[in-house]
């Protein structure tokens, strides 16, 4: 908040101007850099492809990811409000990384894999549009 002086003619006054605070930061985000830090330190936890639920959605591009491949880092992309999170995964012998994206699911299994405590997604519990609608869906 800032208090700006404003002088119209004869009168003096003063202003209140409400900043909104530019952040490019989000929790998701602080929880992106969390588990990288704990994918590079030799904790002795390796996530593997074929541990996550990589599930395709749609407007997903299909990208085949060995089963045996080892998640390296993640990465994110768009609105930092809202980011596509992305996997990066590297086989043994293969020099080539696939990245993939991450969905609620394969988020909740990584972190809990990594023994993180972090929220993804939307809690159904806490999605109020949700309980509004099954109570309008519900025979009488």
């Amino acid at each position: 908040m800032a208090i700006v002086p404003i002088h119209s003619g004869t009168l003096g006054s003063l202003i209140v101007v409400r900043r909104r605070p530019v952040t490019t930061h989000t929790i998701e985000m602080a929880q992106i850099k969390e588990i990288n830090a704990k994918l590079k330190t030799p904790s002795g936890v390796v996530v593997m492809a074929s541990e996550l639920p990589l599930e395709v959605q749609p407007g997903d591009r299909r990208v085949p990811v060995n089963s045996s491949a080892q998640l390296t880092r993640l990465s994110w992309t768009g609105s930092p409000s809202f980011p596509d999170i992305f996997g990066h995964f590297s086989a043994s012998g293969d020099e080539s990384r696939r990245r993939v994206r991450l969905h609620t699911a394969a988020l909740k299994e990584i972190s809990h894999r990594l023994n993180l405590h972090h929220a993804w997604g939307v809690e159904p519990s806490n999605d109020i549009s949700r309980t509004r609608r099954q109570r309008r869906t519900r025979p009488a």
